[in-house]
């Protein structure tokens, strides 16, 4: 949502990136999840190296997605493993509503642009305007995890244990 504000435009510079680097980002994520445990013997030096790196590499016509992607936002994750203060109640309850934040805000902000135009005007309706989305984003997400996640969850767990099999264990 940040990328998404500081580019002011409904289609901003990296729009065609959103779709690739939110399902290269997801998959990434399991990646390192499973892999914590090795990856947190990585020198946090060496992850802030590649954080600095990723940003120096020069964008081309394809954007920054590749480096972005496979280098800072990895680096990023690990590094914030390391971090106790981002197991605080607020970012654990943003981030069990991540993926329905993921699925929304982009067609949630392209039908209010298409209806509203985009958020215009003085700094405080833009403010506002943002304000909005995004209060309107999180409580989208939030009823999209109460209502249909958890409850998908429940039911693909009552199925696999129907049929005596155990997903893998994280």
């Amino acid at each position: 949502m940040i990328a998404l504000a500081l580019n002011a435009e409904p289609e901003g510079t990296f729009t065609r990136d959103n779709f690739p680097r939110g399902l290269l980002g997801f998959f990434l994520g399991q990646v390192l999840w499973r892999h914590r445990a090795q990856l947190a013997r990585v020198p946090a030096g060496v992850l802030a190296a590649a954080m600095i790196a990723a940003f120096a590499i020069p964008s081309t016509l394809a954007g920054p997605i590749l480096p972005v992607a496979l280098l800072a936002f990895p680096a990023a994750l690990v590094l914030g493993l390391r971090m106790a203060w981002l197991e605080s109640r607020p970012l654990v309850w943003l981030g069990d509503r991540s993926y329905a934040i993921y699925l929304i805000h982009v067609p949630l902000r392209d039908v209010i642009v298409q209806h509203h135009g985009p958020f215009a005007g003085s700094m405080s309706e833009a403010v506002l305007g943002w304000g909005g989305f995004v209060a309107l984003t999180l409580l989208l997400a939030d009823l999209s995890l109460r209502l249909i996640e958890n409850p998908a969850r429940r039911e693909i767990r009552r199925w696999w244990s129907r049929r005596g099999l155990r997903p893998a264990a994280a």
